[in-house]
């Protein structure tokens, strides 16, 4: 029993002697004008999230925010000598309000505070396809197709080439519409070919039957926040607002304009990105 008490005695000052020199390392590093200097200004830097919106037409996702490590920050800087904002060390930190699993809801939009859009596409045959595919290389621009399962049965090659190219291939249901027979087979179907498990599924408007067979397969429903069908250009001109889900009709209109729409859209200082990226709450907001 005396050797218990004893070994229990050398283990407790052991334990007694590691945080002790750790607390005097700690006051020490904190003591040093290179941390002071760090402490009084790191703040500055740092980015907080923003949290998601939930309307009631639905969701926008949040944004991460940047948080100093300082431990990290200060190791560099010790190193080189001198403080170096150039060096501080960040982690991502994010919202309270998460749009992550949040599969009950339509996202309606991307975050307002990135300058950013995305073009949307329904693929249920090929009229206008070539053209539009054309257009979009030509100004290196990437979008989001929703294709019709029927169709990737058929136009498997399309399909890799179209996600070869940079675009987004969802699933955009199996015969016009979706089904629960059909949901897994056709997110398995664009899988094999593309190497991406489609995450979304799409309606131009309100439709619970098709948000709440998504979210059983954990995917989210989306809805466009610009509608266009006949006069793309002249609606996405009055409409057009950052993180916006532009819906593009696949018609003879759209690939007359697709060009100029465009080039009116980068005019603005936007930038286009596909739907995963501009929904996505990773990476940060400029300050």
């Amino acid at each position: 029993m005396k050797r218990i008490f004893t070994a229990l005695g050398v283990m407790t000052l052991v334990c007694f002697s590691f945080y002790y020199t750790e607390q005097i390392a700690l006051l020490a590093r904190n003591a040093d004008p290179l941390m002071q200097e760090i402490l009084s200004v790191y703040e500055e830097y740092e980015v907080p999230a923003t949290d998601a919106v939930l309307t009631e037409q639905g969701l926008i996702p949040g944004v991460n925010g940047l948080k100093v490590d300082l431990n990290k920050s200060y190791s560099n800087m010790k190193r080189l000598g001198e403080f170096n904002a150039s060096l501080f060390v960040f982690e991502e930190v994010t919202p309270e309000f998460s749009s992550e699993k949040q599969y009950d809801h339509y996202f309606i939009q991307g975050n307002e505070s990135r300058q950013s859009v995305s073009l949307v596409f329904q693929v249920e045959n090929d009229n206008y396809l070539d053209r539009i595919l054309q257009i979009l290389a030509e100004k290196q621009v990437v979008a989001t197709f929703f294709v019709d399962g029927e169709w990737v049965e058929n136009k498997m090659e399309t399909v890799y080439e179209m996600a070869k190219d940079g675009h987004e291939v969802e699933n955009g249901g199996y015969d016009g519409s979706y089904a629960k027979e059909w949901l897994v087979w056709t997110n398995n179907l664009i899988e094999s070919i593309t190497n991406v498990t489609p995450k979304y599924c799409y309606t131009k408007y309100r439709n619970n039957s098709v948000l709440d067979l998504c979210s059983t397969y954990r995917m989210y429903s989306v809805k466009p926040t610009i509608l266009t069908s006949n006069y793309p250009f002249n609606t996405v001109k009055k409409n057009l607002q950052p993180g916006a889900i532009i819906h593009l009709e696949m018609n003879q209109t759209t690939a007359t304009e697709l060009g100029t729409l465009i080039n009116y859209i980068k005019q603005k200082g936007y930038q286009f990105e596909t739907l995963a990226s501009i929904l996505s709450e990773n990476g940060t907001i400029e300050k």
